[in-house]
């Protein structure tokens, strides 16, 4: 018996997951939703899908879910999933507030029997890249440094750049470090969202230095991360999927040609299917793992609201 799977949100992430979905013999693409009844029907017919504008229809026809509705909108269509009693995978952020992630936790485990999971699928390129077990193998590096920008574009526009863009590499950054972080300082700018558009933090995580900038107002697409060793550095770059060593440092070796590296949207689907299914033991990620990430870009914007400082 195929599973029923749902789209919530018919815009580029949700076309995504569309595809991924259709792409799965054990997975049958049944219905897409979105308020906006022509862009439903636009993405559904696509994939000879059930169009929903109204979320009765929508719950009648699936048994899972992807949510990929504006962040804002993150919370309310995650509770609404959990209270039709079906699984989800709920891109990033978990939630727009900290509140409401964990809200958004408290009601998951209120629902044992539904699996849930977390659409950070940079993490499933880097672990691909040998990147944790880099780490776990060597220590903890004496800094790191991550760069995640490109133009503007209007996209995730209804959150700041943290939650949108810088959010991949918090995630990244704790779990590879799970120390508690500080977080040290934090400048930004104010760009055409109205929100924060432009943004470098600086963390210290467990006596490891960590940078992170963002930006949605680039001249072009950039995506990286530099892990710093007495002996050498570790370069990462997420756009070619590649990893580089300089200096007297040994790379794992990585299969270039694995989905993990071709296709982590896909592998984090099926993983996410497969543990509804009960052949995998957990998702990939977890609400938890969201919400760490949620935790850490909120206090990036809560000290850049306290400042109301920017710069260029």
């Amino acid at each position: 018996m195929r599973v029923r799977a749902g789209v919530i949100g018919a815009g580029a992430f949700g076309r995504l997951h569309a595809q991924k979905y259709a792409a799965l013999p054990e997975v049958l693409l049944t219905a897409i939703f979105d308020p906006d009844a022509e862009r439903a029907a636009a993405l559904a017919d696509a994939f000879n899908a059930q169009p929903c504008s109204e979320t009765a229809a929508f719950w009648a026809s699936v048994d899972i879910v992807t949510i990929a509705a504006p962040a804002v909108h993150h919370f309310d269509r995650a509770c609404a999933t959990l209270a039709a009693g079906k699984h989800f995978l709920l891109e990033k952020p978990v939630a727009a507030r900290l509140s409401n992630g964990r809200t958004l936790i408290a009601a998951a485990q209120n629902k044992p029997d539904l699996v849930t999971a977390m659409g950070h699928q940079e993490r499933v390129a880097a672990r691909a890249l040998g990147l944790f077990e880099l780490v776990a193998a060597k220590g903890p590096p004496s800094d790191v440094t991550c760069v995640r920008a490109g133009p503007w574009g209007g996209r995730g526009a209804d959150v700041s750049v943290t939650l949108d863009l810088m959010t991949h590499d918090l995630d990244l950054v704790h779990a590879l470090l799970p120390e508690p972080h500080l977080l040290l300082d934090a400048r930004g700018e104010i760009g055409p969202s109205g929100v924060w558009d432009h943004v470098s933090a600086q963390f210290d995580a467990g006596g490891v230095r960590v940078s992170l900038a963002a930006s949605r107002m680039a001249s072009e697409r950039h995506r990286s991360m530099i892990l710093g060793y007495p002996d050498g550095e570790v370069e990462v770059d997420f756009l070619a999927r590649r990893i580089r060593a300089a200096g007297n440092i040994s790379l794992p070796e990585a299969n270039f040609a694995c989905p993990e590296l071709t296709d982590p949207i896909g592998v984090n689907v099926t993983n996410f299917v497969r543990a509804v299914l009960g052949e995998s033991r957990a998702p990939l990620v977890s609400l938890d793992d969201g919400l760490a990430a949620l935790q850490l870009a909120l206090a990036i914007d809560s000290l850049l609201d306290s400042k109301a400082g920017t710069f260029v």
